[in-house]
């Protein structure tokens, strides 16, 4: 699986907002909000390996929020990724672990 078909699966599947990481949080420029890490969920994810160049690689987290909007964000190879935007996406959890307390 490639970027573009991860891409087409998360609208598909609703998550059609892109969302970028900006001081400690999720911004949604299409919608004008910003989202913090108590308000944000993973939902699912994909992986895209394009082989020998690790400068390709990306997963795709699919992100819900407590307000029901839905989109994705594009997180490069960890070497890739700024240790700020890794450890805000470290700490987001799965919905249904938040909604259980785990």
């Amino acid at each position: 699986m490639n970027l573009i078909d991860i891409l087409d699966e998360a609208r598909e599947r609703g998550f059609t907002h892109n969302l970028a990481y900006d001081n400690d949080g999720l911004v949604c420029a299409a919608l004008d909000k910003c989202y913090d890490v108590d308000h944000s969920f993973i939902i699912d994810s994909r992986s895209a390996d394009a082989g020998t160049d690790p400068g390709d690689d990306v997963t795709v987290y699919f992100i819900e929020t407590s307000d029901g909007d839905r989109g994705y964000i594009v997180v490069p190879a960890p070497i890739y990724t700024e240790p700020e935007k890794a450890a805000f996406i470290d700490r987001l959890k799965p919905k249904a672990d938040r909604e259980t307390g785990r």
